[in-house]
């Protein structure tokens, strides 16, 4: 990822530049490291634009500091695209349970991503997230499915979970 950044910055392509940083401000943020969530997430931001990949981005704000920055966020993606099915269903679901953890409401989240279940084996944040929930609520045994059916399915075209930098 870094290799095909430094390619895109030489040939002054701005946008997957940041791109490439809000992937990675995602990935942290999903593993717990918020200072360099947060560090990859300002090196989003495109200066001359003042613009980020917003919906990327919402995930750190919401896992790492900022759950009302990130609602407000959440709220306009859904003005723009309001009959997107992924949005709808799993992104902006996702986005609120990362809130509902972040304020310590385990039981919202897991309420919250119950319209992700149709589409998780496309999006396995859906599942990371509800089994994070899970073990926030102590219930152990439904953590250890939720992660279970990560590891079942690793060579899934999954999402950001299992083709993560930190897991190569």
């Amino acid at each position: 990822m870094r290799r095909a950044e430094e390619i895109a910055r030489q040939r002054n392509l701005s946008e997957t530049v940041a791109a490439y940083h809000a992937t990675r401000a995602l990935h942290y943020a999903l593993t717990g490291n918020c200072v360099t969530a947060r560090s990859e997430a300002r090196a989003a931001v495109i200066p001359e634009q003042g613009s980020s990949p917003v919906l990327a981005l919402l995930w750190p704000l919401a896992l790492c500091g900022d759950p009302a920055g990130s609602e407000k966020i959440a709220d306009e993606a859904l003005k723009e695209i309001p009959l997107g099915t992924v949005l709808n269903a799993v992104t902006i679901p996702s986005i609120r349970a990362a809130i509902a953890l972040n304020r310590n409401q385990p039981d919202k989240a897991i309420e919250l991503l119950q319209s992700a279940a149709p589409y998780e084996r496309a999006y396995a944040s859906a599942i990371y997230l509800r089994g994070l929930a899970y073990l926030r609520a102590r219930k152990g045994a439904e953590a250890t499915a939720e992660f279970q059916k990560i590891l079942d399915h690793k060579y899934a075209n999954w999402d950001l979970i299992i083709h993560s930098p930190m897991s190569a």
